[in-house]
Order: C-alpha cells, then structure tokens, then sequence
C-alpha cells in the first residue's frame, strides 16, 4: 500500500492561492478499486466538491483506466456522489463494482459449507 503525505504535490492551480482566511483542510483520498489500495492526502478548499477531491489527489493521473468508467464512492462505508460538497476530514473511497451480487455469494458460500458439511459426515463414519 502506497501513503502520499505531501499535499505540496497535489496541483491545485486551477482553485488559486489560498486566503489567509481559510483554514488548513485535508481529507483522505483511497482508491481500493483494481486492488490498487492508495491513499492520499489532499488539501481541499471551501466550495470543493469529492470529485475535485479525487481529481487534486492525483488518482487519475496515475491511473487513467480509473478515468474511463464510472466510480462507486463511498465515505467511511455510506455511499456520496461526487458532486457532494467535501467536509473537514472527510475519508473519500473509490472502491471497484461488485465482483458478484449478494445474493450470488451468500447461495455459494451455503453450497460450500453443504458440501463440507457432507463431506465432514462421511470421514467420522
């Protein structure tokens, strides 16, 4: 797992100089998808929204494949979009579509367990 600390590096050209006013603010930028498994650290502004979050994390430089589908975003497990404004500390996740559906991997896990259940029965006779 990759940790960039350094929001120097972050380009942030397109927002201009911050105002003596404005506070310090950096959320957590992770990219769990493809099993990239990435966090970064970004300064944001007032007025950013999670998509200008993950673009000034540098993601979708360093990984363009991420630029060419759709993203399920979550914050601490509860799915956002990405125009929702960023807040103070906020923990963004880029996170992969579903492998398969619920329902799917639960009726695979209950036919697994059967088959070692049955397979338990046999060897204690």
């Amino acid at each position: 797992m990759t940790r960039d600390l350094k929001p120097s590096q972050v380009d942030l050209s397109s927002r201009g100089p911050a105002q003596p006013s404005e506070a310090k603010v950096f959320v957590e930028v992770l990219c769990g998808a493809d099993g990239l498994g990435t966090i970064r650290k970004v300064r944001v502004f007032p007025g950013m929204t999670v998509r200008d979050a993950i673009e000034a994390s540098g993601l979708l430089r360093e990984y363009p494949h991420l630029a060419e589908r759709e993203w399920v975003l979550s914050s601490y497990g509860r799915r956002i979009q990405s125009s929702a404004p960023v807040s103070t500390e906020q923990r963004i996740e880029i996170l992969g579509p579903l492998l398969m559906s619920p329902k799917e991997a639960r009726r695979q896990l209950a036919v697994k367990r059967a088959s070692r259940d049955t397979s338990i029965q046999r060897r204690g006779r």
